[in-house]
């Protein structure tokens, strides 16, 4: 599977999980790329996106540890201010992911986070770094998120999904829960495509649903 993309920080983005920035910090964010993973070319985030170039390191085994969630949910969505943005959510807990790549250079990630979850303005993105940037604090909760990938020389899977209840701190106050799911796989002989999001995929299924 030696043609296939690692992409997990881009799809991470799209479904609102972690920006990540640093490899198994503890208390930090997750890597952007976990040490153990698959051949990452040149073109994997598409045209006028910074190159990637690394050899694979399969095959391997890797669990990390991280502490820190941050990520700009959809505008829009069916829930009442702040949420509908533009906001960040930046959470404190605690973080697993493990990656596996075989012999093939097939790739299994998964990564769970259970913290804070705080809702910040978004005051836009760091033109160095692409990390958002937040102002001012307009709610305050709690968040549980999951996320997994598989690619391998056939087809791919990405899932995410994740609950955050929050409290706004304006008065009066309101209290909402937040759901959100997001896939993109491809079925039959179609693997992941270098350069291309996972929704402009051959033979793809795509969906991002979200309920308050």
């Amino acid at each position: 599977m030696r043609k296939i993309l690692a992409l997990v920080a881009a799809v991470s983005a799209l479904a609102l999980l972690s920006i990540p920035v640093a490899a198994n910090s503890g208390t930090g964010p997750p890597p952007f790329f976990p040490d153990c993973h698959p051949l990452i070319p040149m073109n994997a985030f598409g045209p006028g996106m910074p190159p990637i170039d690394l050899a694979s390191t399969g095959p391997c085994q890797q669990t990390g540890h991280f502490g820190l969630s941050v990520f700009v949910p959809q505008p829009g969505g069916p829930c009442p201010p702040p949420v509908p943005g533009p906001v960040v959510v930046v959470g404190q807990g605690n973080g697993i992911f493990h990656s596996n790549v075989n012999a093939a250079d097939d790739w299994w990630t998964t990564s769970t986070f259970e913290g804070s979850a705080d809702v910040l303005v978004l005051l836009g993105f760091d033109s160095s770094t692409g990390a958002p940037i937040p102002g001012a604090l307009l709610a305050t909760g709690h968040q549980m998120q999951w996320f997994g990938n598989s690619l391998n020389a056939n087809n791919f899977v990405f899932h995410d999904t994740g609950n955050v209840s929050i409290t706004t701190v304006a008065t009066p106050a309101q209290t909402f829960d937040l759901h959100f799911a997001d896939h993109f796989s491809s079925t039959g002989g179609n693997p992941f495509v270098f350069g291309l999001p996972p929704f402009l995929e051959p033979t793809h299924t795509v969906f991002m649903k979200a309920s308050c």
